[in-house]
């Protein structure tokens, strides 16, 4: 039997000297695995490209690294057609610029919504502040 210890998220089996090597590592206590390794090479989305094709996994971990979103949620995200998705190789790659304008087009949406709320309401109170103070001829 080889001299193992299990990782301190109590996840797997890493080297008995402390290095992890290969093996999943744990971030916290999030529960994530390590970095892809572009994305740990450059961490802030501002050092990759615009239009550099990344994976979802790298999207996912580079925008999200801690989530919420994960691949799974940015696949959603494509078959929604809220982000725009090609198929290079088997893989499905987006860029930068389509994952930032995904999230502006979220953000917008979020708003509108609010604003459209928020106006109706405006528009509900006024109609009875109205109804209320007209004079009583006019009722």
């Amino acid at each position: 039997m080889t001299n193992m210890r299990t990782d301190v998220a109590g996840a797997g089996p890493a080297a008995a000297d402390g290095d992890v090597g290969s093996g999943p590592e744990r971030l916290g206590r999030t529960g994530r695995e390590n970095l892809p390794e572009r994305v740990a090479e450059r961490p802030d989305p501002s050092q990759w490209d615009p239009d550099e094709l990344m994976t979802l996994v790298e999207a996912a971990a580079l925008f999200w690294p801690r989530g919420p979103i994960r691949e799974a949620s940015l696949r959603t995200a494509r078959r929604d057609g809220q982000l725009a998705v090609g198929r290079i190789a088997g893989k499905l790659v987006t860029t930068r610029n389509a994952v930032l304008a995904m999230i502006a087009a979220a953000m917008r949406t979020s708003a509108e919504v609010r604003g459209t709320a928020a106006t109706d309401a405006r528009a509900a109170l006024r109609t009875r502040i109205e109804a209320l103070v007209k004079s009583p001829e006019q009722r």
